[in-house]
């Protein structure tokens, strides 16, 4: 077998579940859900539970923000739905989600999911 990267991401988490791993967070640190497409169907070929985590950074409430906006987290969340996600995380990385806005993340995204 040619140890390529997806060869080894595919393997890894077929061993992982194996060995009783029955959560897998997956995530791209530049939330490019493109790159996290083979390894959520990978990890759902396992029957475990598979949660498509958001990294969070900026800030929702600034009115300024134009790239990193709720639509934008919601629009994500709806991607990973759509490919299997049993869940959704948000990653904060650099602490910069406040209560608030975790709680608007969560009601919105729960509220668009449905």
């Amino acid at each position: 077998m040619q140890w390529d990267t997806d060869n080894v991401v595919k393997e890894f988490i077929r061993i992982s579940a194996d060995h009783g791993i029955d959560v897998f967070r997956i995530f791209d640190s530049l939330n490019w859900v493109e790159n996290m497409k083979m390894p959520i169907e990978e990890a759902l070929k396992t029957g475990k539970i598979v949660e498509g985590t958001i990294c969070y950074t900026g800030d929702v409430s600034n009115p300024n923000e134009t790239k990193y906006t709720l639509d934008y987290y919601v629009k994500m969340a709806l991607e990973l739905e759509k490919l299997g996600c049993h869940s959704i995380a948000i990653k904060d990385m650099a602490a910069c989600l406040r209560r608030h806005e975790h709680c608007t993340h969560a009601v919105t995204c729960r509220i668009m999911c449905m």
